[in-house]
């Protein structure tokens, strides 16, 4: 998708518990990147095991993959709920802040790339957050309009019985 903000894409990160023994329940963290529906460059992966397995590396982790995927003749726009990714981007810049950084190696590889994209080829890397949770926001909208949610559940009734859904 591209328009006046360029090329778009969606990232998230997430991480999940194995079960278990406690001292096998190590965390696995990914990623996954979308551009359009059937694009080529959507993507998902996993964190590299040689890096901490958090959501903030996962969130990272996502946001080096669209870099990489794109054109960077063309302006590009991050859609993330991830304020930590977006803050870690734009304010830790300097070598010594890095130093301390857990996920220093993949930061320093998001922000080359962006740099890249300023100085060479002109283009903006734009980071915009978006709202996460969002079945919780739903959920507390129709508490707070319960009859908005009766209307709702009606529509998906009649479209039920007019393409015989099941279910």
């Amino acid at each position: 998708m591209t328009d006046d903000l360029g090329i778009c894409a969606w990232t998230d990160g997430s991480v999940m518990r194995k079960g278990g023994k406690r001292k096998q329940n190590k965390p696995t963290a990914g990623w996954s990147c979308f551009f359009s529906l059937f694009s080529p460059r959507n993507g998902f992966g996993r964190v590299p095991s040689s890096s901490d397995q958090t959501i903030g590396a996962a969130e990272l982790e996502a946001i080096a993959y669209c870099l990489s995927v794109t054109d960077p003749n063309l302006d590009l726009t991050i859609f993330t709920d991830s304020k930590y990714a977006i803050h870690m981007i734009n304010n830790v810049t300097t070598e010594r802040q890095l130093r301390s950084r857990r996920n220093k190696f993949c930061l320093k590889r998001i922000q080359r790339k962006i740099q890249e994209r300023q100085s060479i080829y002109k283009t903006k890397v734009n980071l915009v957050k978006i709202p996460s949770h969002i079945k919780e926001k739903r959920e507390k909208y129709f508490r707070e309009n319960p009859e908005k949610l009766q209307m709702l559940e009606a529509e998906i009734k009649d479209l039920k019985n007019r393409y015989l859904i099941l279910g």
